[in-house]
């Protein structure tokens, strides 16, 4: 079907394009379902402020709270004496190496999430350019005839340009007919592969 959409003729190496189209669909896939995006199914969309408020109460707060509890200073804590636990003890350095771990990739993630492109916004925007210059990136290889862009009609739901219909077809067979692009995000995307 999507070889027909793009009009593609015998030349085309389809076992290519569909092993291609199932890598962008698995990364994307994973990351929809596990990033709050409000995608259906995955978690609810989330602005970039209101994630960092819910990591730093449910993860980086309790995260030093336990490297701070786990510390030589707190090891009399922990005594055994007088008698022996039945118990093995759990190893602390490696406890508090991986906390401290957590807590730095809580605090990479807070760069990330401010970001000046980022805030106030959800990142449902971003992933969806993201995504629609994924599928653009395969269309415009191998598709090379087809036009690559967007029709001036190409906002109603039936779209007129085989690049937007190829684009919405992908984006439906792996997210269902509720995930749309909208003429912004795809706006974004042509800008994107202009500047390339």
């Amino acid at each position: 079907m999507l070889c027909r959409i793009g009009g593609a003729d015998d030349e085309i190496d389809r076992t290519n394009l569909a092993d291609e189209l199932r890598t962008i669909a698995e990364v994307f896939w994973i990351a929809a379902m596990s990033s709050p995006l409000g995608i259906h199914g995955a978690p609810g969309s989330q602005t970039p402020d209101a994630r960092k408020r819910k990591i730093t109460s449910s993860i980086l707060h309790p995260a030093e709270k336990l490297i701070e509890a786990l510390s030589e200073e707190n090891l009399t804590l922990l005594s055994e004496w007088p008698d022996k636990l039945p118990s093995p003890p759990p190893n602390r350095h490696a406890l508090i190496e991986e906390l401290t771990k957590l807590s730095n990739r809580t605090r990479d993630l807070f760069e990330v999430l401010d970001d000046p492109k980022r805030k106030g916004s959800a990142i449902s925007q971003e992933f969806k350019i993201d995504f629609a210059n994924a599928i653009a990136d395969v269309f415009e290889r191998y598709f090379p005839n087809a036009q690559h862009s967007r029709s001036g009609y190409d906002r109603t739901p039936i779209p007129s340009s085989v690049y937007q219909a190829f684009l919405r077809t992908c984006a439906k067979e792996i997210f269902g007919e509720s995930f749309k692009f909208s003429g912004n995000v795809l706006d974004e995307v042509a800008k994107l592969r202009s500047s390339q």
